[in-house]
């Protein structure tokens, strides 16, 4: 059906867009649905946003079918970290060699011609393996189907496997040369040291990030601030030591929160190190290390160069809150097209007065569980109301980078293969404040579950959905007197209504958009 699909496709639209890729097609035959996942080259962003509604009905004219169909389009971007996850999923299907591939022996790197190229260290006796079973050109053909950009693979021999512990390879980086970085923050958020003095390693001069911001940096921080629970620990010896090598560990804090620090320092460094107390004010540099610990996820960093400095008195913090996007980056809206709106719903000859020249976006999460303080969403689904009709919808997983607990994923459905290639919360919620921009949030319970989950979860990266709320909640008791709870499940009884996916967000909102709209009728 694949190759089928998308000769019609570009039969229809005469090549326009050759350069889409179908990567999925699911067919749901009970509830006569068909879902397509498109994938797009980065550079092809704004040509695809400004033809989405062409390509949604190409595909669905290609497609022929009385089933509902659901176009999903996803922007191609490679990055290592998620691709580390998805090239180690591949390998499963080879129990052979999977366990001898790690994220430690893969590195890509991108050529001046766009090409990316990836590497993967394995010792000869595996590669030999990859030869016999000819995996090199499965693999080639996975990269082709899930990536737009051209990626070249190449498997290198590690010629004396050793197991290395995650602390010695650090050690070895630290012994490279360092490479300069430009670490002042573009929206301001940064405290300047003063009175910096050096004191282990390179001398610190940089600006440093909040503390609350370094879980949003990617690979290394500078951070100031005082030092608080020092201890020195020491490793598990090795067969050849009586005692482990010392490490130091510490607590960094300033203005604004606080960061973890490890120090692992060389043979002639340990006397100065034991110099630093709490109380201390320093400036640091380093690598973050991202650690998860019982499903909390903690960004740690390993410091490189350490200087004495004095916090400034004046620091007043800069409150940046984040703007709206001029663009969708990761999850790009679908037009609701308005046939399908007619099926859906039975509309009033005319607009109820509650709802003209409004703008309502009726979502819904599905979540790791009911705290907004250690839980985490793992769906977000919307359906804008605009002047009383339905325009768009905004559908994602979210990979909540934890295990879904069983329960969770018994009363959703949601497993955690759904959630495991699923943008993260930080590349979603930007084009869900896009998405929301202007309107009425509404929702059942919203205002006790859904609202601060998403307020939680935009902390860090300084998003607040202080809209306008309507819960359907106290709407319906208000407005429909004598049911016997006001559960979602009971309103949709009482108009009649049906939803064969509940405690799935799309559906769950879906459904309660329906019901929102049979509520605006009542309200005068």
């Amino acid at each position: 059906m694949t190759p089928i699909l998308l000769r019609k496709f570009n039969e229809i639209t005469n090549g326009e867009f050759d350069y889409i890729k179908l990567t999925e097609v699911n067919v749901f035959v009970k509830s006569q649905k068909i879902e397509v996942f498109l994938i797009y080259p980065e550079e092809k962003r704004s040509e695809v946003i400004s033809a989405t509604k062409k390509i949604i009905l190409s595909i669905k004219s290609a497609i022929s079918s009385d089933a509902e169909v659901d176009v999903i389009l996803t922007m191609s971007h490679f990055d290592l970290e998620f691709f580390k996850k998805n090239f180690i999923e591949f390998f499963k299907a080879y129990p052979s060699i999977s366990a001898l591939v790690s994220p430690q022996n893969l590195s890509s790197s991108k050529r001046e011609d766009g090409v990316v190229e990836v590497r993967l260290k394995l010792p000869e006796s595996a590669l030999e393996y990859v030869k016999d079973k000819a995996v090199d050109k499965q693999l080639e053909e996975y990269l082709f189907n899930n990536y737009c950009e051209t990626i070249k693979f190449y498997f290198d021999p590690i010629f004396e496997f050793q197991e290395k512990d995650e602390i010695d390879e650090f050690l070895e980086e630290v012994n490279e040369p360092e490479i300069s970085l430009v670490l002042e923050r573009p929206d301001g958020r940064y405290i300047t040291p003063e009175n910096v003095e050096e004191f282990l390693g390179s001398i610190v001069y940089d600006k440093a990030s909040y503390c609350v911001d370094v879980p949003k940096l990617k690979e290394k921080a500078v951070a100031c601030g005082e030092i608080t629970d020092f201890q020195e620990l020491r490793r598990k010896p090795k067969d050849d030591e009586i005692e482990g090598k010392p490490f130091y560990k510490f607590t960094l804090r300033d203005f604004t929160g606080s960061v973890k620090c490890l120090i692992f320092p060389r043979s002639n460094q340990i006397d100065k190190i034991k110099m630093l107390s709490n109380g201390k004010q320093v400036v640091i540099r380093g690598d973050i290390k991202e650690n998860e610990f019982r499903g909390d996820v903690t960004h740690d960093i390993f410091v490189r160069d350490l200087s004495l400095c004095t916090l400034p008195k004046d620091f007043s913090e800069n409150k940046f809150v984040h703007v709206v996007e001029k663009e969708y980056k990761t999850v790009f809206p679908q037009p609701y097209e308005e046939l399908e709106q007619v099926n859906l719903f039975t509309q009033p000859k005319k607009i109820p007065a509650y709802l003209k020249d409004k703008t309502f976006v009726v979502f819904d999460l599905e979540t790791t569980g009911k705290n907004p303080a250690f839980d985490k969403i793992t769906e977000i689904a919307g359906f804008k109301i605009v002047n009383g009709s339905i325009k768009e919808t905004f559908s994602t997983f979210v990979n909540p980078r934890r295990e879904i607990p069983e329960d969770i994923v018994k009363l959703t459905s949601i497993t955690q293969e759904d959630v495991e290639d699923a943008p993260f919360i930080e590349d979603v919620l930007p084009d869900f404040q896009k998405f929301t921009e202007g309107s009425i949030l509404v929702g059942h319970n919203i205002i006790g579950f859904d609202v601060p989950f998403l307020n939680k979860e935009g902390e860090s990266l300084h998003i607040r959905f202080n809209h306008q709320c309507e819960d359907t909640f106290p709407l319906a008791r208000k407005y429909i007197k004598g049911l016997k709870n006001y559960k979602l499940k009971t309103l949709v009884e009482y108009f009649g209504l049906k939803n064969d996916h509940a405690h799935r967000a799309y559906y769950d909102t879906l459904i309660n958009a329906k019901v929102f709209l049979k509520l605006a009728e009542l309200i005068p």
